[in-house]
């Protein structure tokens, strides 16, 4: 009885090593194949994220050109912007004094009809004076 006894023993023994070779064998191949899967997941989220970073760059330099557009747009319009404001005022220049010249004409015929020792005169002239000088600040000649 011994004997069948050590022979059970030995048989559940191999059977025994047997299961575990055959479940470390599996773990093995369970291992080989959760490392392929890993290497092509991580191939696919590789490939993903390259998408999105290509995506991602096409957008940057989509708003950077965009920007660009924008800023020589401005500094056109702030050139253009300069021109007109200096084109009003030369012809807000132009415009004053082409309607100060009739008086300035008036001023001249006036002092031509007065009579020359008198103080209206002098003050007259003081006047038509002033008047000049500030014209000529101004830019007529």
């Amino acid at each position: 009885m011994v004997s069948k006894e050590n022979e059970n023993q030995e048989f559940t023994h191999e059977k025994d090593q047997n299961e575990n070779n055959v479940e470390s064998k599996q773990t093995n191949e369970t291992v080989d194949l959760e490392e392929d899967i890993t290497e092509e997941v991580l191939e696919e989220r590789l490939d993903q994220i390259k998408e999105e970073l290509t995506t991602v760059t096409e957008e940057k330099d989509k708003y950077l050109n965009k920007l660009k557009r924008m800023k020589a747009d401005f500094v056109n319009y702030r050139n253009r912007s300069k021109k007109e404001k200096s084109k009003i005022e030369s012809r807000t220049k132009m415009d004053f004094i082409n309607s100060i010249l009739p008086v300035i004409d008036n001023f001249e015929r006036a002092l031509k009809s007065v009579e020359e020792d008198s103080e209206f005169l002098s003050g007259v002239q003081m006047i038509y004076k002033q008047l000049l000088d500030v014209l000529k600040k101004e830019g007529l000649e």
